[in-house]
């Protein structure tokens, strides 16, 4: 292995070690993302990953998965999702009797919160082959 990437494979098993929401774990990648190449930071700063790069560069700069899936052959060999959430604004109407043979009518917006898939990732053999990020849908 090549000290470049025995350092990152250190750096990120201290960082998934502090997942628990101390301050460690995100100065661990922190510290991993400044040791990567300029060029590597460049695309990652614009949000973005690249053909070739490792699945240890791509936990370092968007962090672990929600979810991984192995084995799915001809394209890749591991597939990682990142889940996100988006919140729609909804009107609830409530009826409220009022012992008078009327009911009380309002209207409140609720905010209610969605998951969906907010990018996907393909490697083969530990390196990215293709993504996409995907946007939240538009509230309607």
């Amino acid at each position: 292995m090549r000290p470049v990437h025995a350092c990152l494979v250190a750096l990120m098993i201290g960082a998934v070690g502090c997942q628990t929401g101390s301050t460690t774990g995100s100065s661990d990648r922190a510290r991993a993302f400044a040791a990567l190449p300029e060029a590597t930071r460049k695309v990652l700063d614009e949000g973005r990953l690249s053909e070739g790069m490792s699945s240890n560069v791509v936990a370092i700069a968007w962090g672990l998965p929600s979810k991984v899936l192995s084995g799915i052959p001809p394209y890749s060999d591991e597939r990682w999702s990142y889940y996100g959430s988006y919140t729609e604004r909804r009107h609830i109407w409530t009826h409220t009797p009022q012992g008078n043979g009327y009911d009380r009518v309002d209207s409140n917006i609720m905010p209610i919160s969605h998951p969906y898939v907010r990018a996907v990732v393909s490697f083969w053999k530990g390196e990215v082959v293709e993504w996409e990020k995907f946007e939240p849908p538009a509230n309607p």
